[in-house]
């Protein structure tokens, strides 16, 4: 990383002046003088695209120790607010927890707003509230394929917070560094929330032919003719699982992006690995391996991988000799 005399990380995200030697840098920052954390106490490191500063808890660096151009103070997003929480909730970890963490569909945004949203909508006069908060209050909170009101509170999300998931104008406590972990958090105005939720329950029906549909119904795994239910959804509803639905057509959405190459090792005796693919080894039309992953993903599990020469050639498919 450069080294400058001063600025914010804002001042130099920019293009600068190149006609003064003000500007010009001439020497980078050591790897000592870099953002970093060694054998934190909590016993864990993690990174959801998340600037340094929250990289474990409790926090081990500050913002304050390192030049300000170094990265920039951003909200800690809700997906990785909920990999710090799905670490913290228990004291040891197995590796079987761990692949479990790893596959969680929770959304974090549901667990801090549904349980006010739904006593409101169920006090309401309004028969289409009252559906939709019994709906709701028989939902996990889990984007798995057979969740009923997935849909729904993924819809009134999009009102709340915007497409993206990401606006904090409408909760009652907008993200603070204080309390990075803990917010944003609650409705700043109920009545709101509730005609954004009357507005998600029609546009929920106008969307996907039904308030209640299953999630995996129309959110699929569809790769030439391999078609299965989907499950996990967007990071900023807080769901550590990530996948990035396409918009409908013809009656389904697919994945735009998210669980690609995923892996997880431990490095012990014998050393245990486990990981997917998800979309397979090959592009190529009419290939084996386009999509034989698929049935992995969709089932949220993952698969052993050979490490070795010998699990390797017990696998063997083909052997082309040159």
């Amino acid at each position: 990383m450069p080294r400058h005399d001063g600025g914010s990380y804002e001042d130099w995200l920019h293009p600068v002046a190149g006609d003064t030697s003000k500007t010009l840098w001439t020497d980078t920052l050591a790897f000592g003088e870099l953002p970093q954390v060694f054998d934190p106490a909590s016993g864990f490191v993690q990174n959801a695209n998340d600037t340094p500063w929250r990289s474990t808890w409790p926090q081990a660096i500050t913002r304050k120790q390192y030049p300000a151009y170094v990265a920039p103070l951003d909200p800690m997003t809700l997906r990785a607010q909920q990999s710090v929480h799905l670490r913290l909730s228990e004291a040891k970890v197995s590796y079987d927890d761990f692949v479990a963490q790893k596959l969680c569909t929770r959304s974090l945004m549901a667990d801090r707003l549904l349980p006010e949203l739904i006593p409101l909508a169920a006090a309401s006069n309004d028969p289409k509230l009252h559906a939709a908060a019994e709906l709701l209050s028989h939902w996990n909170h889990r984007f798995d394929a057979d969740a009923r009101g997935a849909l729904l509170f993924e819809t009134w999300a999009g009102l709340f917070a915007g497409p993206k998931f990401a606006g904090e104008s409408n909760y009652a406590a907008p993200w603070t560094e204080t309390d990075p972990i803990e917010t944003p958090r609650g409705l700043r105005d109920g009545a709101a929330a509730l005609a954004m939720l009357s507005s998600a329950v029609d546009r929920t029906i106008a969307l996907y032919g039904a308030v209640d549909r299953p999630f995996g119904a129309v959110s699929r795994f569809h790769l030439g003719d391999v078609d299965l239910p989907g499950n996990g959804g967007y990071g900023n509803l807080g769901i550590f699982r990530t996948i990035t639905w396409g918009p409908m057509q013809g009656g389904e959405r697919t994945p735009l992006h998210g669980e690609t190459w995923v892996s997880l090792v431990e490095f012990g005796e014998p050393m245990r690995v486990r990981g997917l693919l998800s979309y397979g080894n090959a592009t190529q039309p009419g290939s084996p391996h386009r999509a034989d992953q698929l049935r992995f993903l969709s089932a949220e599990k993952l698969r052993e991988l050979w490490t070795t020469r010998a699990e390797v050639e017990q696998h063997l498919e083909a052997r082309d000799t040159f």
